[in-house]
């Protein structure tokens, strides 16, 4: 390497550190913040980013500077049973004594500007509202949830807490559990009980739904039972098969987002930045709701909500005039737009998904079945719902069959990945790999692995790193470096390099050829089987074997020969 290339990289390698430290000080997580440096901005200058957190308030526990999560509860859950109730009449009996003090002092009251009695009438009537409303909650009738479910229809509120089903007029909100449910300044969520939702906390979130116009508005936290017996549980299932027309139903979806919310700007490029590295950006479910809206709005701190198509366009014109610092910021908005004349495919879930997340592994399928059409069944495993995707769009799933990431899946599908999220590599077309009732047919470029030289953990990685030597289309033995999927390597992987290796059946195959590398070359762990018996003699095949995994190939090529493979 070149000095000044040397310099270059160790210029952009600081630059990138200084970024990822701004957007961890301005409360971004610090996962978030290095995929931000290492994608969004990783073509802006520090003074670029810092500018931006400039529009928000400033960081601290100060009143009037940034929340953690500006709407969260301000307060705690009241006690349960009569003990709420006699809280209750404690608090009313305190305003009581507050009115009759005014009412004392009313004469000098009046002595007072008028700018001030307004501001003192209003606080008094803010005190009211509050200490009432934080000991009562909202809840919709669990007949309504199933009659919503049954119908597929959204159960819907209004500000004043009145619940109507409907097929449209109405908003979805998007929004982060762990954002809507977090106390404003502290990391610790409150938990929403079997009473409902602290109308309080209720009515500080409408104030900020209102802005996009809209009366009525779906919300999962009120339409979406809680608990796990049998009933809750089927009611549950039929809402959540009812998603897609709930979405696509409404007028709009409601972004709330705790930076954007903040964000005293209504510019769509400032606020697409700002987006981009928030919480909501991060979660699998709010990819759903995107790709499933007529239209999405995202709520700042300003007076007008912020329109998501309008924002990409934007996007599209500043790309045009700086292709490095827009491009990434684009696309990472452009793959949420919706089509609906064209659906959304299973590479489209993998490229939007890469670094989104859940709490909850079985949402790992089930939150895609409403974009892709699917019903969910009750009782089903995580399992279960991927190989329900996969039977559904068989032809869709091959484009996903070499990009990087854990397999698992039982037949016809242990060659496809395990998730839809968190894959890395490219895809590739649709018609290159047949799915068959015995596996994934087609051509691969393919390197036999004969020794295990060594392997070792990477801290930078995350994972396991090989070095291998292989045979080359010649017989030729070359070395090469691998690095396996982040995280501790399973069994099946395990085995491959303990006994499969040593066998003489361990295979890397690849779906381009392996001599000239490019970024993330992907290639599949594979345990040849002996043979060929009778059922695959009459499809030209010249090998067949079982998928353990994947690894990006590090260092070293290998000119590998075209087999015809039928993966199972």
């Amino acid at each position: 390497m070149k000095d000044a290339e040397r310099q270059a990289q160790s210029t952009s390698e600081s630059t990138r550190q200084h970024i990822k430290a701004v957007l961890i000080q301005n409360w971004v997580g610090s996962k978030r913040a290095l995929l931000a440096s290492l994608n969004e901005f990783r073509y802006w200058k520090t003074e670029q980013v810092s500018d931006l957190f400039r529009l928000l308030p400033p960081t601290g526990a100060a009143h009037g500077e940034r929340k953690l999560y500006p709407l969260g509860p301000v307060f705690r859950p009241p006690p349960d049973g009569m003990r709420r109730w006699i809280e209750l009449g404690g608090k009313i009996l305190m305003l009581a004594a507050i009115d009759g003090l005014v009412l004392l002092f009313s004469p000098f009251f009046l002595l007072a500007s008028k700018e001030e009695r307004a501001k003192a009438t209003s606080g008094l009537s803010t005190l009211h509202t509050e200490l009432v409303s934080s000991s009562l909650f909202i809840k919709a009738p669990l007949s309504m949830m199933e009659k919503a479910g049954k119908t597929q229809r959204a159960l819907c509120v209004n500000k004043s807490g009145r619940f109507r089903l409907m097929s449209s007029g109405y908003a979805a909100i998007s929004h982060v559990w762990m954002e809507t449910m977090g106390y404003e300044y502290q990391n610790v969520k409150a938990n929403q009980d079997d009473r409902g939702l602290n109308r309080h906390h209720f009515q500080r979130i409408m104030a900020q739904v209102e802005k996009s116009g809209v009366e009525w508005v779906w919300f999962d936290l009120l339409s979406i039972p809680k608990g796990t017996c049998d009933t809750t549980k089927r009611i549950k299932t039929m809402i959540v098969n009812s998603l897609q027309k709930v979405y696509r139903n409404a007028d709009m979806v409601v972004v709330l987002d705790a930076l954007t919310l903040q964000l005293n700007s209504e510019d769509p490029l400032i606020a697409a930045s700002i987006l981009s590295c928030g919480a909501w950006l991060s979660r699998v479910w709010t990819y759903q709701e995107a790709k499933l809206a007529r239209q999405v709005k995202i709520i700042t701190a300003g007076r007008h909500p912020i329109d998501f198509q309008e924002m990409v366009v934007a996007l599209k014109v500043a790309e045009q005039q700086d292709p490095l610092r827009w491009h990434e910021i684009r696309l990472t908005f452009d793959r949420l737009l919706p089509h609906w004349d064209l659906g959304v495919s299973l590479p489209d879930i993998a490229l939007s998904c890469t670094h989104r997340a859940t709490e909850n592994d079985k949402d790992y399928a089930k939150a895609f079945f409403a974009c892709l059409n699917l019903t969910w069944t009750q009782g089903w495993s995580y399992e279960d719902g991927m190989m329900e995707i996969l039977h559904s769009r068989p032809q869709d799933a091959t484009r996903l069959a070499f990009m990087h990431g854990p397999r698992g899946l039982p037949a016809p599908f242990s060659w496809a990945p395990r998730s839809l999220a968190h894959l890395q590599g490219k895809i590739h077309g649709g018609l290159q790999f047949r799915p068959e009732s015995n596996g994934l047919q087609g051509y691969c470029h393919t390197a036999r692995v004969c020794k295990l030289l060594g392997h070792f953990v990477s801290e930078s990685l995350q994972g396991v790193v090989c070095n291998l030597a292989v045979l080359d289309k010649n017989q030729r033995e070359v070395q090469i470096q691998i690095s396996l999927y982040p995280g501790q390597p399973g069994p099946d992987i395990e085995n491959w390099m303990s006994r499969t290796i040593p066998d003489g059946k361990a295979r890397l195959l690849s779906c381009d050829p392996m001599v000239q590398l490019e970024f993330c070359h992907v290639a599949l762990l594979v345990e040849q089987e002996k043979g060929l018996d009778d059922e695959f003699a009459f499809e030209d095949l010249d090998a067949r074997g079982r998928v353990v995994g994947s690894a990006v190939i590090n260092h070293g090529s290998v000119d590998s020969a075209e087999v015809r493979w039928c993966l199972q």
